[in-house]
């Protein structure tokens, strides 16, 4: 799991915390519990910690996980969690700019 960790950049205890939580159903585990993580998973771990950075909350992400997992037939139900996500940042990002353009007129 620390190689994983280190390739994508983040803590082993992340990785941890996802497979709690559920998103990491891809991964195998050898005998002894040990996760054996393949090039795909690793992309799908890219994609989750994307997610992350992006907002979503670990529900969300589950369930895009689970849609993808069930095949081609759930691609208009994980674009309509990926547009919801994306209209969170565009209000995220829309009351930023309200903010930053507030506080350089205070400043000026």
């Amino acid at each position: 799991m620390r190689d994983s960790a280190l390739r994508l950049d983040v803590p082993a205890s992340t990785l941890r915390f996802y497979d709690k939580e559920g998103l990491l159903p891809f991964v195998e585990r050898l005998p002894g519990g040990i996760r054996m993580f393949q090039d795909t998973d690793l992309e799908w771990l890219q994609i989750t910690c994307c997610m992350k950075k992006a907002g979503m909350s670990i529900r969300d992400i589950r369930q895009y996980i689970e849609q993808a997992q069930r095949g081609d037939d759930t691609i208009a139900l994980r674009l309509v969690i990926l547009h919801r996500q994306r209209e969170v940042l565009l209000g995220w990002l829309s009351a930023f700019c309200v903010y930053t353009a507030s506080y350089t007129t205070e400043r000026t």
